[in-house]
């Protein structure tokens, strides 16, 4: 039985979230795991109506923790 474009979608959404999350964790991002665990959830439930913003926030979330990270290795002298 062919897989759905919908249930692959949901299918990916949650085991991709469910790894990002994990990480998001480990650095202590609460709102970013939040809109991981969201677009999580809504995998689950296939039912992505509102994921498109909650991903944005969650791009938004890992852009600013990509700063703060990338500083934080630059002032340490961590990037070579």
């Amino acid at each position: 039985m062919a897989t759905s474009w919908p249930a692959f979608f949901s299918n990916r959404i949650i085991r991709d979230s469910s790894t990002l999350k994990g990480s998001l964790r480990y650095f202590g991002a609460r709102e970013a795991y939040q809109y991981a665990f969201a677009l999580e959830e809504m995998g689950r439930d296939d039912s992505l109506e509102g994921a498109g913003a909650v991903l944005g926030n969650l791009q938004r979330e890992i852009a600013q923790i990509t700063t703060i990270l990338l500083d934080y290795a630059r002032s340490n002298d961590l990037t070579n």
